[in-house]
């Protein structure tokens, strides 16, 4: 051991050994336009996020970098109908995440004009101009457009079919109704009035129509604006859920239901009788005068050649859910993921030989051809195109959406933490409408986390925030009588997540109130332990231990009773503020404190930076910035404060002060990533090198028990701490080059083996308080 602990010694030597001659060469790397606003470094795994759905992830230690799509809608595709050259297909509602209310986006039409062969957003389509929300999607209140079906009739005319959900304070209201456009989609007009549910399935022969769904049954003629309920005229106890419908010629029409029968009407919907004695199918075409074929759940799937008198069973032992296209005498069934296909010759003769093509990764629902080329539409974005006539398929992207680009660009990512694979990120309300003469109304906020680095995530219930006190709009976020929640993820360990929480009450003026809260049970229940903030926000949380200190606008407060695994009641908290500021004179506002042991550093944003050595009960200046935004500690010594023109300073000895500014406002300290300093910009990162910055890393004292425990696994080396979390970790290579710097602030700390060159590297980790030194090899 003398031997190590003299090796040891010669290193950090040397490290203190040259002169202090910082050099800063940042180097800019874009990724947009928006604020970048935080970031996590775990390892080489690192994310980066901000304002405009700016969220990105490497894990390459910063050498490449890929958007995560958190939020990237997966539509439904349910109907698509083609008339000559003009065709729509309709999409559903995206639900984005939990909230009160849920946040959707709407769905969206896409147009063809050239027979299928190329399709467009009809941008913002019009539902009418009536202000009534349960007529009219478009008004400024409703949301969550969900289209269902529709169809095409000439050029100019077709109808479709919506629902939607309209904002109201206590809760959400759903309407439906059938519209109808002349003027190729741009504009349409309800025919039907608030139908409560939707029709999903229509089909027009020439100008006539059918429409139907659970309960419903509508006729339609293209040159009306109204629809006539008809219903009444299908046969049974008045409980059926019409699922397809074949308007097969002037008189017959071909109509299935859910579970009840098959019916056809030879008076264009006059009557109705039984066809057969089938409960019931998904889909129902008319091949020729004597032949109809049905397709249905597993084995439900027939055959009949004798007007639909008896039904021969297709042998398909899977879910079909519609009847596709023919093409070169062979027709094609929608399952899920897949095709069935089988020649009509042999169909008709009775040979069922199905080649089955797997296509797309959801079910299939539509499908539409001219000639040799075809479309076919799904659940989760499956859009596919053959122009072979279904023996190659290409996937086509959506086109774009403008309405969910505009909301995408307002997703405001300011909460960021994890540990390993684990993690947590938030972001802001969103402005849901924006009113000229009284208080806008706001979509609250969301929080994702993943277990696997971001290869999968889910959402928590924002919903559930301070459910435990409903009638208190100071606790409870989602009171019928407050709106625009915003979570703020600040840090998260051992399952305990904090998150600084604010909205706004309109019970009398619009009020804005905020705290602190705690989960210990993944977002199930949360606990407030900070009594109403208002609106002093908070800028940066700290927790070590039992003590913990919340930092903000005219805010620092204090608490040394914060264990967070334990406990359910409000924190008594010490306001160091009054300290700091002497006088209170000025309105400061604190954009990021550092806390080990006693030791506490205050960054404001024009007043100065302060230091305590007494855990704030008094404060000195420290360094000669005049504020900034963010802090990093490289070691006992060495400090940078980034911010704007004359903010970002740097020591290596907490006494001179150095400019080190790269060039443009930097709103946070991302931290250390592959031996380099990040700051996040406007659209960029900017990065410089932490081994030109010549640390004056002090030697470590080395106790009696110097190292941690080390397991090597095939994948890994992993510290282990029997004495408490891990709370620093700094790791450098043999010649003193800091690769990695992390606060695990876990008893365990894994350094993946792919991560890290072969070679012999020393470890400096921090565990309450005291320094521990290991080498660990890799191999």
């Amino acid at each position: 051991m003398k031997n190590f602990t003299f090796s040891i010694l010669l290193i950090f030597a040397a490290l203190i050994g040259s002169a202090q001659n910082p050099v800063f060469d940042w180097q800019e790397t874009e990724f947009g336009e928006s604020n970048l606003k935080v970031m996590s470094i775990d390892s080489n795994n690192a994310v980066i996020a901000g304002y405009g759905n700016s969220l990105f992830q490497t894990t390459d230690g910063g050498a490449t970098w890929d958007t995560l799509n958190l939020l990237k809608p997966y539509f439904n595709l349910p109907d698509l109908s083609v008339a000559g050259n003009i065709g729509y297909i309709v999409t559903s509602r995206e639900k984005l995440y939990d909230a009160a209310p849920d946040v959707y986006l709407s769905g969206a039409i896409l147009k063809t004009t050239d027979g299928g062969n190329s399709w467009s957003t009809i941008a913002y389509p019009v539902f009418g101009t009536a202000g009534d929300p349960s007529i009219n999607p478009s008004n400024e209140l409703c949301f969550g457009i969900d289209f269902t079906t529709v169809s095409a009739v000439n050029d100019t005319v077709a109808f479709c079919s919506a629902q939607w959900y309209e904002y109201q304070l206590d809760g959400t209201e759903s309407h439906a109704g059938v519209f109808k456009t002349v003027d190729g989609g741009q504009n349409w007009i309800n025919v039907s009035g608030d139908i409560g549910s939707p029709v999903y399935s229509m089909d027009f022969y020439g100008t006539k129509g059918l429409m139907g769904g659970s309960k419903k049954l509508y006729f339609a003629d293209a040159a009306q604006d109204t629809i006539a309920d008809i219903f009444a005229n299908l046969p049974g106890d008045g409980t059926a859920y019409i699922y397809d419908i074949d308007f097969v010629s002037d008189t017959e029409v071909l109509l299935t239901t859910t579970s009840d029968s098959i019916f056809i009407s030879n008076d264009g919907g006059t009557s109705f009788t039984k066809l057969g004695d089938l409960k019931g199918a998904n889909d129902i075409l008319r091949i020729n005068d004597s032949t109809i074929i049905v397709t249905g759940s597993s084995n439900k799937s027939y055959l009949s050649t004798d007007n639909g008198q008896n039904w021969n069973p297709l042998g398909i032992g899977e879910s079909i859910w519609e009847i596709g296209s023919t093409v070169n005498d062979t027709i094609m069934l929608l399952a899920k993921a897949k095709i069935y296909k089988c020649a009509l010759t042999d169909m008709l003769a009775g040979n069922y030989n199905f080649v089955i093509q797997e296509v797309g990764d959801a079910n299939l629902q539509k499908s539409f051809a001219s000639e040799n080329y075809v479309v076919v539409i799904g659940n989760d974005n499956n859009f596919l195109s053959s122009s072979d006539g279904g023996t190659t398929w290409t996937s086509i992207a959506l086109p774009d959406m403008p309405a969910v680009n505009a909301f995408m660009d307002e997703v405001d990512f300011d909460g960021l933490a994890m540990i390993g694979d684990e993690g947590y990120i938030s972001f802001n309300r969103i402005k849901f409408v924006d009113y000229s003469d009284k208080d806008d109304i706001y979509w609250s906020g969301g929080i994702f986390y993943t277990d696997d680095n971001w290869a999968t995530w889910d959402d928590l219930d924002i919903a559930k925030i301070g459910k435990e006190n409903t009638d208190d709009v100071t606790i409870f976020p989602n009171h019928a009588d407050c709106n625009a929640v915003t979570p703020q993820i600040f840090t998260f360990e051992n399952d305990v997540i904090l998150a600084y929480v604010k909205w706004y009450d309109y019970v009398a003026d619009k009020t804005e109130h905020s705290r602190v809260f705690k989960t210990t049970d993944g977002g199930s229940n949360w606990i407030a332990i900070t009594g109403d903030l208002g609106s002093l926000y908070v800028q940066d949380i700290e927790v070590m231990d039992d003590t913990l200190y919340i930092a903000g606008k005219n805010l620092l407060l204090k608490s040394t009773e914060a264990n967070l695994a334990t406990g359910t009641d409000t924190l008594e908290f010490t306001n160091l503020y009054p300290i700091l500021d002497d006088g209170e004179d000025d309105n400061m506002f604190l954009n990021a404190i550092l806390a080990k042991g006693d030791e506490l550093i205050v960054v404001t944003g024009l007043d100065s930076c302060f230091r305590s050595h007494d855990g704030g009960m008094t404060f000195s200046t420290f360094s000669n910035s005049k504020g900034g935004n963010d802090i990093y500690q490289f070691d006992k010594n060495s400090f940078m404060i980034l911010g704007g023109t004359g903010k970002s300073k740097f020591t290596n000895d907490t006494t001179t002060w150095i400019d080190c500014h790269p060039g443009v406002t930097c709103y946070k300290i991302g931290g250390v990533l592959n031996g380099n300093i990040y700051g996040l910009a406007q659209g960029s990162i900017y990065t410089t090198s932490v081994e030109a910055l010549d640390l004056t890393t002090a030697i470590p004292t080395l106790y009696t028990k110097s190292e941690l425990n080390v397991a090597y696994t095939p994948t890994s080396i992993d510290l282990i701490s029997t004495d408490g979390d891990i709370e620093l970790c700094s790791m450098y290579t043999i010649t003193g080059k800091l690769v990695l710097q992390a606060e695990p602030n876990n008893n365990i700390f894994r350094l993946n083996n792919n991560q890290f060159q072969t070679g012999i590297y020393i470890v400096n980790s921090v565990v309450e308080g005291k320094r521990y030194v290991n080498k660990i090899a890799f191999r």
